[in-house]
């Protein structure tokens, strides 16, 4: 009944999406410059992103400011995860020190209960499932955050680009699973995006010490990598962002 409500929501208002990305394309068309690009962060940008993120969160109510350092990010308290994740980026080409949006891969070590995503609150059919998936072929999508007030239009195409660069450079990785967890209010943007690929794991789930639930989903990435393909909401995307951001220059981290 789960995935069969995420049916259901990818075929709500299916000619509404197609005209807003209709209009970001034609819109997009009329940028005279290439906009941002997406970088694997250093050192340096990842600390600026663990800012953003801490901004983000206590505005949300998900941390409290005492859980902050004095440098502004999550205290390795309430985030030890920074630690073992990748972290990327995109950036305004017109200010490089403008992070747009950013999010994070986060590797297990040693097991799979050394992510942040809690597995106690999952039934014990899908932790058992869950367990048999190899530790180097899993990873979990997490702090996914833009800039705010960032403006609709450029939030979409950013976070467009932003996801299909993290599934590609898992692949090179060799990550076949993304898990994590979703605000429910963002169900159908994922449910649309990944199509069959996304799988919800259940009703809720807690993410590491933040105070706030979440709805638990699973990503298969060669899905995800194929739908990138050859969905016509992805390839619509990918065009509209190969017209203005060009190649990608990765760094590595």
């Amino acid at each position: 009944m789960i995935n069969g409500e995420l049916e259901l929501i990818r075929m709500v208002n299916p000619f509404r999406n197609l005209l807003y990305d209709l209009r970001a394309a034609k819109e997009l068309k009329n940028f005279e410059r290439l906009p941002f690009y997406a970088e694997i962060l250093n050192e340096q940008n990842t600390l600026r992103a663990r800012q953003m993120l801490a901004r983000v969160y206590v505005s949300k109510g998900v941390v409290q400011q005492k859980s902050l350092t004095v440098q502004g990010t999550i205290s390795d308290s309430v985030d030890p995860y920074w630690r073992q994740s990748i972290y990327y980026g995109v950036f305004s080409k017109d200010d490089p020190d403008r992070i747009l949006m950013t999010a994070r891969l986060i590797r297990p070590v040693n097991r799979l209960e050394s992510l942040q995503l809690h597995l106690d609150d999952l039934s014990p059919g899908v932790r058992e499932k869950l367990q048999q998936i190899d530790l180097k072929k899993v990873a979990e999508f997490a702090a996914y955050v833009k800039e705010p007030g960032l403006d609709p239009l450029t939030s979409r195409v950013v976070s467009l680009y932003l996801i299909r660069e993290m599934v590609w450079d898992s692949r090179k990785r060799g990550i076949e699973t993304w898990l994590f967890g979703m605000r429910p209010e963002l169900q159908r943007k994922y449910a649309r995006n990944f199509g069959p690929a996304l799988h919800r794991l259940g009703k809720k789930v807690h993410l590491g010490r933040f105070n706030a639930i979440f709805v638990p989903y699973k990503v298969d990435i060669e899905a995800a990598s194929r739908r990138l393909q050859t969905s016509s909401y992805w390839r619509l995307g990918s065009r509209t962002v190969s017209s203005f951001i060009g190649k990608v220059h990765y760094k590595n981290h």
